[in-house]
């Protein structure tokens, strides 16, 4: 029973949370229209207000509510971009002009920090409300030049959220930005003309709703890294810092465990096709493929990989220490991310990646001078499984990786059946029980790395000495 009291106790303040934000922005929104002069019909006018302000935004996070897979603090995300262009929009449509509100803010802003869909619910909510506000409002009366630019405004958000992604690069994003406001600039002046207003009346709000453009464009730079570290959102462009290989975990890895970082980067490539493949976030699989092994770092050089000689330090301890060992590097490379105050995204892959799997080696090892049948838990990663369809990629990245090193010279039927049944051992040992990938997208996976592997790990001319 004391769950769901403090579940509904949580709820009940979330939306008292939201009237009072709801109020408060009421009140601003009135205040600026009014120029700051309190009239007899001001408590009517932010009543009315209040009221359209609060009903919108409470039937949006309703609905954002019954998505599961959003938390609250994603609802809160996108309620503060609502309430952010609310507020700029209306200083600017007061004080510069209604054609030159930055109308891609929201939009940008969204599709950035939480989901496409979230930049078309804001996009609706923000234009409607600003209708709203024109209606209840006297002060904020515009001809019908500004009611139009708002139309164009809310046509040119959704349409600008259909043609970028998360995964470009900021350069990528002023492009379609600007060639999507070029687009709205000259379908509004054609449209403005049409109206039989002059060609310099035209011109000039055209030209606004240009400005408007770029304004979005220099506000959506200056917030975008205060709600990167506000909400702990993990943002392609911050994550494209990330994969820098000159970044202080990967220069460390370089030097410290270079076997293990070269491995990194092939699970990078590998891991960054196959997200592709289904439909998932290619820079954050490759981000969390470069960072899945950093725990290595602990103790690198009881890995394989990382070995220059024939001497393995294995060679001197029992299998049981041998495994535990190797299992520290999950947990051990979960913390080091955390403690580089890296997104969670990447630190639970790296502690995810192998699962509830059994380091088989050693127990086989083990089991080869026992007597007796070994427990495996002794030999298991005790780590969550993949929550994760990306964890999912890499820890099949990885593994197939690996087991591939040793036979790279196999056929493409050897190495689709070889592939195949690497996954199917994972999916047979319940890996992927925790995460929501599908059998179509193991299939898909499955092609993608046969498909890649033998670029990876292709063969080469022989060359004499004296023609090289």
């Amino acid at each position: 029973m004391k769950p769901n009291i403090k579940l509904n106790l949580k709820i009940i303040l979330k939306y008292v949370l939201i009237i009072l934000l709801s109020a408060l922005v009421s009140f601003l929104v009135l205040s600026i229209n009014s120029g700051f002069k309190y009239s007899d019909s001001f408590t009517g006018n932010f009543l009315s207000t209040f009221f359209v302000l609060a009903f919108l935004i409470i039937c949006t996070t309703l609905y954002l509510f019954g998505i599961k897979s959003r938390s609250e603090s994603a609802d809160f995300l996108v309620l503060s971009v609502v309430f952010i262009s609310i507020l700029l929009f209306t200083v600017i449509g007061k004080y510069v002009s209604v054609q030159a509100i930055p109308l891609f803010l929201p939009t940008l802003l969204l599709v950035t920090l939480s989901k496409r869909n979230s930049s078309y619910i804001a996009n609706t909510l923000i234009m409607s409300i600003m209708f709203a506000l024109y209606i209840t409002d006297a002060n904020t009366a515009i001809d019908n030049l500004g009611l139009l630019s708002l139309l164009f405004s809310l046509t040119g958000g959704l349409l600008l959220g259909m043609v970028i992604n998360e995964s470009m690069t900021r350069i990528q994003y002023c492009i379609q930005t600007c060639s999507v406001g070029i687009g709205i600039f000259v379908v509004y002046f054609f449209t403005v003309v049409l109206l039989k207003k002059t060609i310099d009346e035209s011109v000039l709000t055209s030209l606004w709703m240009l400005l408007g453009t770029i304004m979005s464009l220099c506000v959506y730079m200056l917030l975008l890294p205060l709600y990167e570290n506000l909400f702990k959102v993990c943002t392609s462009l911050k994550l494209a810092e990330y994969c820098d290989l000159s970044s202080p975990l990967l220069k460390q890895l370089s030097e410290e465990a270079p076997g293990t970082f070269n491995h990194s980067l092939v699970v990078g490539n590998l891991s960054e096709a196959c997200a592709r493949a289904i439909g998932e976030n290619t820079i954050l699989a490759r981000a969390c493929a470069y960072y899945h092994d950093v725990g290595k770092l602990k103790a690198p050089e009881y890995f394989a990989e990382n070995l220059t000689t024939s001497y393995s330090p294995h060679d001197d301890i029992i299998p049981e220490v041998s495994a535990s060992m190797i299992i520290k590097h999950a947990e051990n490379g979960y913390e080091m991310i955390k403690e580089a105050g890296m997104p969670d995204e990447i630190a639970q892959v790296a502690r995810e990646h192998h699962g509830k799997s059994v380091v088989q080696y050693f127990y086989n090892k083990a089991q080869s001078i026992s007597e007796t049948v070994l427990d495996k838990t002794n030999f298991s990663y005790n780590t969550p499984k993949p929550s994760t369809k990306i964890a999912a990629i890499i820890m099949i990245t990885d593994t197939v990786e690996a087991a591939t090193r040793a036979n790279s010279d196999m056929s493409y039927e050897e190495m689709s059946a070889f592939v195949t049944k690497l996954i199917k051992a994972k999916l047979d040992d319940g890996q992927f029980d925790e995460c929501d990938i599908t059998m179509s997208d193991l299939h898909k996976i499955s092609e993608t790395v046969t498909s890649v592997m033998p670029g990876i790990y292709h063969t080469r001319v022989k060359y004499d000495n004296a023609n090289r």
